[in-house]
């Protein structure tokens, strides 16, 4: 429930509220340049509220498109499900903040409260979670009570938190530019002050970053956001970035799957608003073939984060051998032009490799090469596994010869790539029926510490294994199993 009230005393009546969205907060600080900060204190609002728990707090990623896309509040009950909205500002200045914020009936922009808080910069945790309580006040009395520890939050070196900041905005950028000055930002942070452990997640997810996309490689890239992850665990064992971070690791290079499962599960208890949290909880979950709970975190993802594509959902279920639902899902997306633009590329991209992977397990062959084709030859260089499955659906479909000569760009690629993974030659050689080579290369894969490993018990592309005794050892050594079909 929210108890509506203007400026004045509360009102006596109330609505009930099931879903809050927090809109892009706007930056009036006097010197401009400074968007990072208006997006991570929107973001740090939505955590912040997502960890009372009484409501769903919706991703910030579908807020910024729909600040994109719509033209009044409206818009975010009919597209994102909300009932509520806070709305804001921003400004820094002389070493102070201050936040003005509004809360606004998301159906019919009536404005139901509004107030303003200041603080010094070095107080911004406690100006955070001060603003979190008072909306919370106002949506329900009972369960802002409950809401926040008796201790109070630690001061924050300004520089350091101003440094650490620009570094998560740098950081975004890692996926399709690799390397940046995400790293130098959080180190600077670091420098500033040894004992902000937010610094260290943020370095701890870089180095993930960086080795997933083959920036860096496995023995390099992930012992380095290990040393991070537990650092920031040292400083701040309440910190769910923190998990999430070292469960990642756990989960990627380590193998060690029970410790992986509670790091994840963590990092949902301490933010459970999380849409990135869930998506990679069932990502975990997925390759555990605990299918129908990843399925479950992935829809709580889509509730969460509404306007993003549905491919990871569709992913699920693909693996799932659940190819007529993961094909309805793909078809349920949203359309292009919500996405940014960078988002449009790689969502339709995603997409359009899911459909087309469905359709070749599905025997329909020459229409997953049509799709595959043009997707790999796009993504291909960046991900070999999309020209992997279009040589294993070359051979499937009899033609041996163009299989081999993807074979052929595959080993290329490795040869040419920071990590030389073998993982996608593995998929062809299986429809080439070369057994005894794909198991040499899958073996040398576990060795390597790939990345790709963590697909063994699953992967739909290499059924014709299931049975291969050295496949059987493999999944063993690494403490796997297939589900049961």
């Amino acid at each position: 429930m929210f108890l509506v009230r203007s400026l004045g005393p509360p009102a006596a009546t109330a609505s009930e509220v099931s879903a809050i969205v927090v809109l892009p907060l706007q930056d009036l600080s006097p010197e401009r340049g400074g968007e990072y900060f208006a997006a991570a204190m929107t973001e740090a609002l939505t955590t912040d509220l997502a960890r009372i728990g009484a409501f769903r707090v919706l991703s910030r990623r579908s807020i910024d498109q729909y600040a994109e896309t719509h033209g009044s509040l409206a818009g975010v009950a009919s597209s994102l499900g909300a009932d509520a909205a806070v709305e804001g500002s921003i400004v820094r200045a002389d070493g102070r903040v201050r936040i003005n914020v509004q809360l606004t009936d998301a159906y019919t922009d009536t404005h139901l409260w509004t107030e303003s808080y200041e603080r010094e910069l070095v107080d911004i945790l406690a100006l955070q979670g001060e603003v979190a309580r008072a909306i919370a006040s106002e949506l329900s009395s009972s369960v802002a009570r409950g809401f926040g520890s008796a201790e109070a939050p630690p001061r924050v070196d300004p520089l350091a938190h101003d440094l650490y900041l620009q570094g998560r905005h740098a950081l975004g950028r890692c996926f399709f530019e690799g390397p940046n000055e995400a790293a130098d930002f959080f180190q600077r942070a670091i420098d500033a002050d040894p004992g902000f452990a937010p610094a260290y997640a943020g370095l701890a997810d870089y180095y993930s970053i960086l080795t997933l996309y083959d920036f860096l490689q496995p023995h390099e890239g992930f012992p380095k956001a290990r040393g991070a992850a537990l650092k920031a665990l040292e400083l701040d064992p309440g910190s769910a970035e923190a998990h999430a971070a070292l469960a990642h690791v756990e989960f990627m290079f380590d193998w060690n799957w029970e410790r992986a499962d509670g790091g994840f599960r963590r990092a949902l208890e301490l933010n459970p608003s999380n849409a990135d949290g869930h998506r990679a909880y069932a990502f975990f979950l997925t390759c555990m073939g605990r299918f129908e709970e990843a399925v479950e975190q992935a829809q709580l993802q889509i509730e969460l984060d509404p306007l993003n594509d549905r491919s990871h959902l569709a992913w699920v279920l693909f693996n799932a051998r659940r190819h007529d639902e993961s094909l309805a899902e793909l078809e349920r997306g949203p359309e292009p032009a919500t996405l940014q633009f960078a988002q449009q590329l790689s969502s339709m991209s995603k997409q359009r490799a899911l459909v087309g992977w469905n359709y070749a397990l599905l025997g329909r062959h020459g229409e997953a090469i049509d799709i595959l084709g043009p997707v790999a030859a796009a993504r291909g260089s960046r991900n070999p596994t999309v020209l992997g499955v279009l040589g294993w659906t070359l051979a499937s479909a009899g033609r041996g010869g163009e299989a081999r000569e993807v074979l052929g760009r595959l080993e290329e690629l490795a040869a040419s790539q920071t990590s030389g993974d073998l993982y996608a030659q593995v998929i062809v050689l299986t429809a080439l029926g070369e057994t005894e080579r794909a198991l040499d290369l899958l073996e040398q894969t576990v060795l390597q510490r790939s990345p790709n490993a963590i697909f063994l018990a699953v992967e739909p592309f290499l059924e014709s294994l299931a049975d291969e005794p050295r496949y059987q050892r493999l999944l063993e050594s690494v403490g796997l199993s297939r589900p049961a079909s």
